[in-house]
């Protein structure tokens, strides 16, 4: 058994498989969709449902009337805005690690929203699938939780005390566990049955260059992530200081003169992530 598999098996805190997410990525991919397919696939999970009605129900988004159920949250919202509430809401149950991993869990969860709009802000202009982006990078550090988990404190002075990010984050890792938190996460959603295209975003987020017929998916999370660093810790550093993603911008034809554009997206939209950020309960 390969050693991931083996790490993989040896987490018994790992969740279940995100099947809605799965399911609903498959749909939103077809050219032709039923929306009532796609709504009965969400009404379908009750704590879902009751997560999605709360927060559309909440201050967010300023409604004066109640939203009683999910073909309403959908006419009244709009399609877009109530899958980012849903894929967040799955994404909350999966980027979840304990205490005993020793990771800043409400650093990590803000990190992923953020990852997750940039990456949907990086992929729409290029003709790409908004959908699939926004989940990858939502979910492209689940690695992370995993290595976590297995490794405990040695891992988390890794990603904690040293600040590693990036390529050399990976290159410690594979030093001192003999595996990474991309190849980790990807083999981890290869197993819950994502698409090949989503699991080689994950894998390649940090070597766009790997990722063959995917390369622009991998790349646009490898910015996105590039950028979402900029803004950790509330910080707004200029996106001209993105380092590590020479690949990427060349993947995705951006030149660097245009990343404050991204950046800008980003800081507009503030209020949204920390929205979704607060979903975390």
């Amino acid at each position: 058994m390969d050693k991931i598999d083996e790490l993989l098996d040896s987490v018994e805190s790992l969740p279940p498989a995100p099947q809605v997410l799965v399911q609903l990525l498959s749909l939103l991919a077809k050219t032709e969709t039923d929306l009532n397919r796609i709504v009965d696939l969400i009404s379908f999970d009750p704590a879902l449902t009751a997560k999605l009605l709360q927060t559309v129900n909440s201050g967010i988004f300023g409604r004066s009337s109640v939203v009683n159920d999910v073909p309403e949250a959908v006419n009244r919202l709009g399609f877009q805005a109530v899958y980012h509430i849903v894929a967040v809401a799955c994404g909350e149950r999966f980027i979840r690690p304990t205490d005993a991993t020793g990771i800043d869990i409400g650093k990590m969860w803000r990190h992923a929203v953020t990852v997750a709009f940039a990456s949907q802000f990086v992929s729409e202009p290029l003709g790409k699938d908004g959908g699939l982006a926004f989940t990858a990078g939502m979910l492209h550090d689940i690695g992370k939780v995993v290595m976590g988990e297995a490794f405990k404190l040695e891992y988390s002075k890794i990603i904690n005390g040293e600040q590693l990010t990036g390529k050399v984050l990976l290159e410690q890792e594979r030093i001192r566990f003999g595996m990474d938190h991309a190849e980790v996460g990807a083999r981890l959603l290869e197993r819950w049955k994502f698409s090949s295209n989503f699991v080689a975003a994950v894998r390649y987020h940090h070597d766009p260059l790997g990722a063959g017929n995917c390369a622009h998916f991998a790349a646009a999370i490898d910015l996105a992530n590039a950028l979402a660093h900029t803004f950790d810790d509330y910080g707004e550093g200029p996106a001209i200081f993105v380092v590590d993603s020479q690949a990427a911008l060349q993947v995705l034809g951006i030149k660097s003169s245009d990343l404050l554009r991204y950046s800008d997206r980003i800081r507009e939209n503030v209020d949204f992530v920390e929205a979704m950020c607060a979903l975390r309960s």
